[in-house]
């Protein structure tokens, strides 16, 4: 009977806790690229593939949270993860993720081809920066708060070796005006 009753006492205990939800979902892709001219001219074989972890859930008052953990293929495995806590006007983000100006400012590399940044025009330095998440484990740990100020998606963020940013996305009529500031003091 004690056994029993220690058991329905653990279950009861349990019912009330959060629980998370986990996700795995993954990539894979595969090409050939070719450069005719300059310094990257030549043939290149491509591939990779992801395994991507994410895990969500809410607390009894309310608070989401999640994490994130990405695998890759090739160099070194791990991406390193994010961690996010939310309660639903501001998100705070640590970890392995998108600076203020690459999440909220609309700014995301080149993009252009199958690997993406072959073949980038930019001229004004820009994409340099703003860091993204690390597919190689080689980022570092940033802090980034997101909130909404009236109709506009604010960001801020900064970390060890990284810039301070604020960005911020706003719609006016049809279009989206995105604007970022940088400190521009990270070294590495």
């Amino acid at each position: 009977m004690k056994k029993i009753l220690l058991t329905t006492t653990a279950l009861t205990m349990l019912a009330g806790a959060a629980a998370a939800d986990i996700s795995i979902s993954g990539t894979a892709r595969m090409g050939v690229s070719h450069n005719a001219a300059g310094a990257n001219a030549g043939t290149t074989v491509n591939n990779r593939m992801r395994v991507n972890f994410n895990g969500s859930g809410e607390t009894d008052g309310g608070l989401t949270f999640g994490a994130h953990l990405r695998i890759q293929s090739g160099g070194n495995v791990t991406a390193g993860a994010a961690t996010w806590i939310s309660n639903g006007t501001m998100t705070l983000t640590v970890g392995n993720t998108n600076d203020a100006i690459r999440q909220t400012g609309g700014i995301w590399g080149c993009g252009v081809g199958f690997v993406g940044g072959i073949i980038c025009g930019d001229t004004g330095g820009l994409l340099g920066s703003s860091s993204g998440n690390s597919s190689t484990a080689a980022g570092v740990t940033k802090v980034r708060l997101d909130f909404a100020l009236g109709s506009a998606n604010v960001s801020i963020s900064g970390g060890t070796l990284q810039d301070n940013q604020i960005a911020a996305s706003f719609a006016a009529g049809a279009a989206t005006i995105n604007m970022g500031w940088d400190q521009g003091n990270a070294s590495g």
